[in-house]
C-alpha cells in the first residue's frame, strides 16, 4: 500500500513538473524598455535599452525600429548576450541570460510623448516591448543657437541639367566650446540618391579652412567651408558647402528636410582614476547630460522638364550647359602624309554649370574623312575637356580643316545652341620621303592602298574591267615599294622617328608614374626626344631656348618650376592633375611649328 502511494505521488510530481516546463516553455520571454534620464525636454539626449532576459533572448529578431512622433529614435547597437550563474542555497546554480538592444530618444517637441512597442520575433512568435510614456518640457537652451538653409540654384531645370544645393549653417558666437566630441549633426537626406536626382563629385570648395564633415549619420561625407562672418548682427561660425546634383528624370522632385545639430554638454561629473588620486589631478569631466540644438531646412519642390525634340541637332549628345568650344590646327603647311595637331576644347562658361564631365564627343570621323587619323587622346581637368587628333591629308588636293561643330542646349534659353571651330586653311604639298614614316604599319600601307583605289575610274559596266589585271599587278608593286621606301627612311631619319616616338613614349611613362618626381623626369625625357636634346633629358630651361614661342617657352618653364618647387618642399600634389598638364604641354608642343 505505502509503495503504492509512493507510486502515485512520483507520477502526480512528475506531472506537475512536466506541466509547469510546458507553460515555461509557452511562457512569453520577458520584455522590459528603460530609458536613462527621467528629465525629458526638448533635444536631450536620452539612451534607451531594450532587454529581453531569458534564453529566447538568443533567437530574437528586432523587426522594425517603431516611428515616434514628436523625437528621433535612433539605433546604436545590438543585440548584445550576456550570461552570468546565479548561487543559489550555497548549492544550486542558475543561468541568466540576458539580450540588449540600444537607441538614442531625442524629443522634437515639448508635451506627451509615447514610445510605441519595439515588435522582436523570438523563435518563430511575433512578441513586443511594453509602450513608455513621458512628458516633454520645453528645451532649456536659447533659440537659434544654430541655423540651417539649404536653397536650390533654380526651382526648374532640365533632365541633364545640373543643380547645384547651396547649404549654409552657422553656429552662434563661443558654442564650439561646449560641442561634445563629434558632436555636429547634418542629415541631407536627398545626398543619399532620390528618384530624379543623383548626387555628382563635389569640387574642392574655394577657401582656405576646410574639412570633412560626416552626413546621414555617418554614411556619407561632404567638404566644407569654415569662416568666422557677422550675421544678424553677430559673429558666428558658418559652415558653407555646395553639392552638385544631375536631374535625371522628368516630373516635380520634393525634396525632403534637412537638418543641423549640435550636442552641447549641459552638465557633467568629475571622475578620478587611479592617477589623478596619487598625483591629486581633478580628474576627467564625463558628460553627464547633452541636449542637441537643432534647426530643420525645408525642402522644396524642384520641377524637371525633358530637353525638347523638336530643333535638337542631329551632333547633340546630351550636353546641358553653357559652353565654350575653341579649337586650332598646327602645322598648317604640311606635305601628304605628314600629321597635324587638331586640338579642340570645351571649357563650361564662366559662373555657369554644366555636365561637362558626362558629355560624350561627337563622331568627327565622317568629317574629316579627307584625313588619316593616327592618333586621339582625350585630357581632362577641371572645368574643361580637350581632344587631340593626329590628322594626316590623304592628298595634296585638301585645302583645309573642315570646320567642327559641337551641340548643346542652354537651360537659360530653354533652346539647343550649335558652337563651331574652323574651318582651318591648310597648304598641303604632294607626298614625299617625308611622310612615308607614317606608313610603317600594315594597316596604314592599306589606307594608301585605300588612297589609290579612290582615284581610279568608277566601272562603265558590268563585269571586270580590262585595266582590273594590270591594277592589281601595279598596286602589289606599289605596296612593296612603299615598305621598302619607309624602312630606308627610318634608316636615314632616326632622330625625327625618336621624336615622332616621343608622345607615345610619354603616355606610357605617364600612366606607370606614382608620384609627381617621376611625371617629371618622364617629361624631361619627352622633352629631350622632342627637341633632339641629350637621352638623359632637357632641363625647362634648356628646352624652352630651342622653342620658337616665347609664350610657350615661358608656360613650359613656370609649370615644371611649380612641380619641382611643390615636391622639393614637401607639398601634396594631385597626380592626376600633373598628369593632366603634361599631357597639355605636350599637345601644345606637338602643334607648334
Amino acid at each position: 500500500m505505502n509503495a503504492a502511494r509512493w507510486l502515485r505521488s512520483v507520477a502526480a510530481l512528475a506531472g506537475v513538473l512536466l506541466l509547469a516546463g510546458v507553460l515555461a516553455a509557452a511562457a512569453p520571454p520577458d520584455i522590459s524598455v528603460e530609458i536613462s534620464d527621467e528629465r525629458p525636454e526638448v533635444g536631450l539626449v536620452m539612451g534607451v535599452t531594450l532587454t529581453v532576459t531569458g534564453a529566447e533572448g538568443a533567437d530574437c529578431t528586432l523587426l522594425e525600429l517603431p516611428a515616434v512622433d514628436g523625437a528621433r529614435l535612433v539605433f546604436r547597437g545590438g543585440p548584445s548576450n550576456q550570461s552570468s550563474q546565479v548561487n543559489i542555497n550555497g548549492r544550486m546554480m542558475r543561468e541568466s541570460f540576458v539580450t540588449t538592444w540600444r537607441f538614442e530618444l531625442i524629443p522634437q517637441r515639448a508635451g506627451d510623448l509615447l514610445l510605441p512597442p519595439f515588435r522582436l520575433q523570438c523563435r518563430g512568435t511575433e512578441v513586443s516591448s511594453p509602450s513608455r510614456r513621458l512628458h516633454v518640457a520645453e528645451s532649456t537652451l536659447q533659440p537659434d543657437l544654430v541655423r540651417l538653409s539649404v536653397r536650390p540654384s533654380a526651382e526648374q531645370l532640365w533632365v541633364g541639367q545640373v543643380l547645384e544645393l547651396q547649404i549654409e549653417a552657422s553656429l552662434s558666437p563661443g558654442l564650439e566650446e561646449h560641442i561634445q566630441r563629434g558632436g555636429l549633426e547634418l542629415d541631407l537626406p536627398w545626398l543619399s540618391g532620390m528618384p530624379g536626382l543623383h548626387a555628382r563629385e563635389m569640387p574642392d570648395p574655394p577657401c582656405r579652412t576646410q574639412f570633412l564633415m560626416p552626413v546621414n549619420s555617418g554614411q556619407s561625407e561632404i567638404k566644407i567651408c569654415q569662416t568666422q562672418e557677422i550675421l544678424g548682427g553677430e559673429q558666428r561660425l558658418v559652415l558653407r558647402s555646395t553639392v552638385p546634383m544631375l536631374a535625371t528624370e522628368a516630373g516635380e522632385l520634393q525634396l525632403p528636410d534637412s537638418r543641423f545639430g549640435a550636442r552641447l554638454v549641459v552638465e557633467t561629473r568629475l571622475e578620478r582614476d587611479a592617477f589623478s588620486v596619487v598625483f591629486g589631478g581633478r580628474g576627467t569631466a564625463v558628460p553627464t547630460r547633452v541636449v542637441v540644438s537643432e534647426a530643420v531646412a525645408p525642402g522644396g519642390v524642384i520641377r524637371v522638364l525633358p530637353t525638347p525634340e523638336a530643333g535638337r541637332p542631329a551632333i547633340y549628345t546630351n550636353a546641358v550647359g553653357r559652353f565654350l568650344f575653341e579649337g586650332e590646327a598646327r602645322p598648317r603647311t604640311l606635305a601628304v602624309g605628314e600629321s597635324c595637331t587638331l586640338i579642340l576644347q570645351l571649357s563650361t562658361a564662366e559662373r555657369t554649370v554644366s555636365n561637362l564631365d558626362l558629355v560624350t564627343w561627337p563622331d568627327y570621323a565622317p568629317v574629316l574623312s579627307d584625313f588619316r587619323l593616327f592618333g586621339k587622346d582625350e585630357d581632362k581637368v577641371q572645368g574643361a575637356r580637350t581632344l587631340v587628333f593626329e590628322i594626316s591629308p590623304k592628298h595634296d588636293r585638301v585645302s583645309q580643316v573642315p570646320a567642327l561643330s559641337f551641340a548643346y542646349f542652354d537651360p537659360e534659353k530653354g533652346a539647343y545652341e550649335t558652337a563651331t571651330v574652323g574651318p582651318f586653311p591648310l597648304e598641303v604639298r604632294p607626298g614625299g620621303d617625308g611622310g612615308l614614316t607614317e606608313l610603317a604599319a600594315p594597316e596604314e600601307v592599306l589606307n594608301d592602298l585605300e588612297t589609290i583605289r579612290e582615284t581610279l575610274p568608277e566601272p562603265q559596266a558590268p563585269g571586270i574591267p580590262p585595266w582590273t589585271a594590270p591594277g592589281a599587278a601595279l598596286l602589289v608593286l606599289l605596296a612593296v615599294e612603299l615598305r621598302s621606301r619607309a624602312r630606308a627612311w627610318r634608316e636615314r631619319h632616326p632622330e625625327l622617328l625618336q621624336r615622332r616616338g616621343a608622345r607615345g613614349a610619354l603616355e606610357r611613362a605617364l600612366r606607370e608614374a606614382g608620384d609627381p618626381a617621376s611625371v617629371a623626369t618622364a617629361f624631361a625625357r619627352y622633352l629631350s626626344a622632342r627637341l633632339a636634346g641629350p637621352p638623359a633629358g632637357l632641363t625647362a630651361e634648356e628646352a624652352a631656348e630651342r622653342l620658337s614661342d616665347a609664350a610657350l617657352a615661358a608656360e613650359l618653364v613656370a609649370t615644371v618650376d611649380r612641380w619641382e618647387a611643390a615636391y622639393l618642399g614637401g607639398a601634396t600634389l594631385d597626380l592626376n592633375e600633373i598628369r593632366g598638364q603634361a599631357r597639355a604641354l605636350a599637345a601644345k608642343l606637338e602643334a607648334a611649328p
